[in-house]
């Protein structure tokens, strides 16, 4: 169920252009996927779920039940804290 929400805040929230460089810690192979998040985010509900997003930011980047979520290269990532590991 939490993918589904999750996907869903995908198609929902807006895309909003920013200038920030990303490096989200380490994968589950022990690489970088490249996703800095170099401040704590502003994060915004998205209307009619319990999904948070920061629209600030380019990449699919999101907060839901006390996770930090990024969606990108067709996988998942999740984190505890906002800029990883």
């Amino acid at each position: 169920m939490r993918y589904l929400i999750v996907a869903s805040a995908l198609l929902l929230a807006p895309a909003a252009q920013a200038q920030t460089q990303f490096s989200f810690g380490m994968s589950s192979s022990g690489t970088s996927i490249g996703f800095n998040m170099p401040v704590y985010p502003d994060l915004m509900l998205v209307p009619g779920s319990p999904v948070y997003y920061d629209p600030q930011v380019t990449a699919n980047y999101f907060f839901y039940d006390g996770l930090y979520w990024l969606y990108q290269g067709d996988e998942w990532y999740a984190s505890s804290w906002y800029d990883g590991p």
